[in-house]
């Protein structure tokens, strides 16, 4: 199975440059989907398709491995993000799958940028007890009030829930609404 990715860009937050992406030829389908790109002079390496590896290799030559979660579906694909998720000015890293229901919604694994230990760091997911989303899902970064913002459907509903990051940095639960009536 052939997997194709077009017009792949990224925008660079701190000054907003654009910079075109080019699709390295692949000969070999065992390569099929293997992804890497350099953020802040990490190489990461990933595969959108076949496994759900992901490799971090720092410039001190030291690496970080972890298994990311994986789509249940053979034709979703494993995708990447980079974005300020915690408005500290370093770009982080966010791995999304559609979900295991329908897929109408993405789930996200996010590594912050820890600019001292120059390290990702995975964020700790937050009590989802008082949300009505169980995960973080269809995350929005709304930069302008410093929240995360979560989207998700349930049953015919769908909802959002919002997170600040506190003083220690973790990510905490301050509210939510139901969108079903918005979309409607």
């Amino acid at each position: 199975m052939n997997h194709l990715i077009a017009d792949a860009s990224y925008i660079r937050e701190q000054d907003r440059r654009h910079f075109l992406l080019d699709l390295a030829e692949i000969h070999n389908e065992k390569e099929d989907g293997n992804d890497q790109y350099l953020l802040h002079g990490a190489l990461i390496s990933f595969n959108h398709f076949y496994n759900s590896n992901l490799l971090i290799e720092y410039p001190d030559g030291k690496k970080m491995t972890a298994e990311l979660p994986f789509p249940d579906n053979p034709e979703a694909a494993q995708q990447s993000i980079i974005e300020d998720y915690n408005f500290d000015g370093y770009d982080d890293l966010a791995f999304t799958i559609p979900d295991a229901g329908m897929g109408v919604y993405h789930r996200f694994t996010i590594y912050l940028y820890n600019p001292k230990k120059k390290r990702f760091e995975k964020l700790k997911e937050p009590d989802y007890s008082r949300s009505d989303c169980s995960c973080l899902c269809d995350v929005d970064a709304n930069k302008e009030k410093k929240l995360l913002q979560t989207g998700c459907r349930g049953g015919a509903s769908w909802h959002q829930d919002s997170y600040r990051f506190d003083k220690n940095g973790m990510l905490q639960w301050i509210g939510k609404r139901d969108l079903s009536e918005e979309i409607e």
